[in-house]
């Protein structure tokens, strides 16, 4: 495992898909050490403050492993962070990090707290209105981490595998419970079982779980 690149932005007003955004999205290579606080990559900041951030949203992963899938499904070389990313993983996907995985990242130490969740935005920057719901659809989604441990961080860094989720409930798990109209009881009982999930998917997680029953 280890940590491709580093990016932050700052909120700008872009113009995609034909009208004005403000949006953080645009994030740019940082070289050399960056500082991984609590909340955020020393120099990122979020134009949403409701939606994006916060404790559980401190940093959000990106597998570089998805990239050509996304190139060839778009027709087009993708930017830097082209999901708007803080960190683009090596040897990270969806279907091996565990929520409540702790990774140790340069001097910082991380624990996975949910999956992202793409919003309109991102399909405005490629002018693809169904890309939210082919992100829902392949579970290529990346992730969020809260920070255990500030320190410095850096592209290239090895990543270290401290420990795992007390349920071993997968990313991938979570994308499915959550965007599968047919995901079993069972497995969306699983996903809730994990306490380090993000509170924020906790209500429609049991909303649905209810209308299984």
């Amino acid at each position: 495992m280890k940590l491709r690149y580093v990016q932050v932005g700052k909120p700008q007003e872009v113009v995609w898909d034909g009208r004005p955004l403000y949006t953080a999205m645009e994030k740019y290579r940082v070289n050399g050490k960056v500082y991984l606080r609590k909340h955020q990559l020393e120099g990122d900041k979020q134009a949403d403050d409701v939606n994006h951030g916060g404790r559980d949203k401190a940093v959000c992963l990106y597998p570089v492993e998805h990239v050509p899938y996304w190139e060839e499904v778009l027709h087009r070389k993708l930017p830097e962070a082209p999901f708007g990313e803080n960190f683009t993983m090596e040897g990270m996907l969806e279907e091996e990090v565990n929520i409540g995985a702790q990774y140790r990242v340069g001097e910082a130490l991380i624990e996975i707290t949910q999956p992202r969740m793409p919003c309109h935005k991102l399909a405005s920057r490629y002018e693809a209105p169904s890309l939210v719901k082919q992100v829902m659809d392949t579970g290529y989604s990346g992730f969020y981490a809260k920070v255990l441990e500030e320190g410095a961080v850096e592209a290239g860094d090895a990543v270290t595998f401290v420990q795992s989720g007390e349920q071993g409930v997968t990313v991938a798990e979570v994308n499915r419970a959550k965007h599968d109209p047919d995901a079993e009881a069972a497995l969306i009982a699983h996903v809730l079982s994990e306490k380090a999930l993000a509170a924020v998917w906790r209500a429609p997680l049991e909303a649905k779980l209810e209308k299984r029953r």
